[in-house]
């Protein structure tokens, strides 16, 4: 099924937003500055479904002038393996099985594999912590970056709410909402789990939660951006 229009425009928007930064980088590298400011540290989000975890990082990155990283991380992966995007996304944060891997290996060699697009991600990731100011929306970059340079956030509510958002969202009814909040939830549980050996939704691995149902996002923005500068306080 091909992308409507706008689709095809926020795709196209989106590839740009990645060129224009791996520009930026090859400035950098080309021009180093005699006195270069470090990197900002990088905000993550990881979310339950339909908990507007996507559009908090939208508006963190808005408000801190940061660049936002969620299906453009995709797209990066696809650019740096020679891999299609289409391929990475059905592999994106979801653990496949291996016979499954092995069957993507065989048809299509390394690159379309969920291990090489684990690798290439990595990669990515450790690229975006350098340059810095940026937010992260979901992948594991919480379990990837060095804690002390990264302000770890998850989102988090009911599922009876993050139910009717997701239902509203895509115009489905909640019993198939509720389905798919299930699925997506334990999709990503099992993506962190298989891939850093970490359990997602424990809150020890963040320095904020968020309750999507108490605090809206637009109201949420001014707290994760507090909790940004109570940890990287401007020098």
């Amino acid at each position: 099924m091909g992308y409507s229009a706008t689709g095809r425009r926020r795709c196209w928007e989106n590839r740009l937003r990645v060129k224009l930064w791996m520009m930026e980088q090859e400035r950098r590298l080309a021009q180093p500055s005699l006195t270069p400011e470090p990197p900002r540290p990088v905000v993550t989000i990881s979310r339950e479904a339909g908990s507007k975890g996507t559009t908090l990082g939208r508006l963190v990155a808005e408000k801190l002038g940061f660049h936002l990283w969620d299906q453009e991380l995709v797209q990066r992966v696809a650019e740096q393996s020679g891999a299609s995007e289409a391929l990475f996304a059905a592999v994106d944060e979801r653990a496949r099985g291996a016979i499954q891997d092995l069957l993507a290996g065989i048809l299509m060699g390394d690159a379309g594999t969920e291990t090489e697009y684990q690798a290439s991600l990595l990669r990515v990731i450790h690229a975006i912590g350098q340059h810095g100011s940026a937010v992260i929306v979901g992948r594991g970059a919480q379990f990837v970056l060095d804690p002390g340079r990264v302000l770890r956030v998850r989102v988090v509510g009911p599922i009876e709410s993050r139910t009717r958002e997701l239902a509203a969202a895509r115009g489905i009814s909640e019993r198939e909402a509720r389905v798919e909040v299930e699925r997506i939830d334990r999709e990503r549980l099992g993506f962190i789990r298989h891939h850093f050996h970490r359990n997602a939704a424990d809150p020890s691995a963040y320095d904020l939660m968020v309750n999507a149902d108490a605090i809206v996002p637009t109201r949420a923005v001014d707290i994760v951006v507090a909790a940004y500068e109570a940890k990287f306080p401007p020098r």
